[in-house]
């Protein structure tokens, strides 16, 4: 897991916009732990995927989330699968060759 998907976990939290489970942070890391789930860090090798892909040419494909962004460079650098139901991503596995599974 991206440790963008985290922070964007606890920010909406914070923000009350969605709870998908709560708790403090240590409770979530402690969780993660129990389910076998790593976070891997933001790398210069992320943030450089991130300049160089984070934002598409294509005029149909305005995707300005910086978390998702992030989290998508992630993938692409760990060559991992996404797993995710946000619309945009379909695009990145269409002109950025990202692993996605995506859920409806």
């Amino acid at each position: 897991m991206s440790v963008a998907s985290f922070v964007e976990i606890v920010e909406k939290q914070n923000k009350k916009k969605t709870i998908i489970v709560s708790g403090t942070t240590e409770e979530w890391r402690l969780l993660l732990s129990q389910w076998n789930i790593g976070v891997l860090d933001v790398t210069y090798e992320v943030v450089n995927r991130f300049e160089t892909e984070g934002i598409p040419e294509s005029q149909l494909m305005q995707h300005k989330d910086p978390f998702d962004r992030l989290i998508i460079a992630t993938a692409l650098v760990h060559k991992m699968t996404l797993i995710s139901a946000d619309r945009k991503f379909p695009w990145w596995q269409r002109y950025r060759k990202l692993k996605l599974l995506y859920i409806e």
